[in-house]
């Protein structure tokens, strides 16, 4: 209810659309441009069909003069709700949230009076690793924020770093993207303009500052050899393909119609989450197939090999 149906990505997709027909003439072009700027590619499909056949009855669509009037007068307005105010109440209490440079006295008052949808202690994780980074660690806030900053600000860092073994080493780049693994339950950032490596975890910068390297153009090629897209073939049984969009709705996503209950999903992913996502995608069983890459194909084919020796 608290995403899919109270103000989810719909009901502010919908508003946007309301805002622009309230505003201007709005198309059936106008609409498809609303809906791929707002919502997700396969999001066209449902929302257009919604509207024209007046199940979702704010606009009038006229076919002749391919124009769609609103019906309302006025532009959305979308309150906070009870359970949305609980839900950011909990979110309060999660150690990653602490990570961003927000004033928390000023939310903790508003939300005073409510009370949290979830206490920490409400449920236990049990596909996750241990030995996830301390969030609430005051140097590794600090280097989180210098990375934000740098982020949105195109700016050179130079990192310290110490590997596995031990032995520290030195790189300089620009933070492209911040990634956080909900299975190893670290952050990660990826490098443009750095030949050494373009994938760092957080936990294993030693020391970080701000880099006399003037100001680069934003590479965002550079680190592409660190990620792959796997392509399935998802047959829409049971509701997969809500499921599979709910499932992997972190990772940017291509959803293309190919049959009557058939749909081709391209998901980007890092290589270092390879093996998190073969076991996310045998969860599916057989309402998808992985087509792509093909040694992806040939890890799941491994691994239901060993089960199918388990069940003999």
């Amino acid at each position: 209810m608290l995403f899919s149906e109270v103000y989810g990505t719909y009901y502010n997709t919908m508003a946007k659309i309301l805002e622009k027909a309230l505003n201007e003439q709005l198309t059936a072009d106008g609409l498809y441009s609303c809906i791929m700027e707002n919502a997700y590619s396969e999001s066209v499909v449902p929302i257009t069909d919604a509207i024209e056949k007046e199940r979702w009855q704010f606009l009038k669509f006229n076919r002749e003069k391919n124009q769609l009037s609103p019906v309302v007068k006025n532009n959305p307005e979308m309150p906070l709700t009870n359970l949305q105010l609980q839900y950011l109440k909990a979110l309060l209490h999660d150690k990653r949230i602490r990570l961003f440079d927000l004033d928390f006295d000023y939310f903790e008052k508003q939300l005073a009076d409510v009370e949290p949808l979830w206490q920490l202690g409400d449920y236990e994780v049990f596909d996750k690793y241990d030995d996830g980074d301390d969030f609430e660690d005051a140097s590794y806030k600090k280097r989180f924020r210098m990375i934000l900053d740098a982020k949105q600000n195109n700016l050179t860092l130079d990192f310290t770093l110490r590997n596995r073994h031990g032995k520290e080493f030195k790189v300089t780049g620009i933070p492209e993207k911040i990634e956080y693994s909900e299975k190893d339950d670290k952050f990660r950032v990826m490098l443009a303009g750095c030949t050494q490596t373009h994938t760092i975890n957080l936990g294993r910068i030693v020391a970080l500052k701000y880099s006399d390297i003037p100001q680069k153009q934003s590479y965002s090629d550079a680190w592409d050899a660190d990620r792959d897209t796997i392509v399935l073939e998802l047959t829409d049984e049971r509701n997969a393909l809500e499921r599979v969009s709910l499932h992997f709705a972190n990772l940017k996503k291509k959803t293309t119609k190919i049959g009557d209950n058939k749909y081709r999903i391209e998901l980007e992913f890092s290589r270092d989450d390879e093996t998190e996502m073969v076991i996310r995608l045998l969860q599916f069983g057989p309402v998808i197939k992985v087509l792509e890459p093909i040694y992806i194909v040939g890890e799941i084919q491994k691994r239901l090999g060993i089960q199918l020796r388990l069940i003999k």
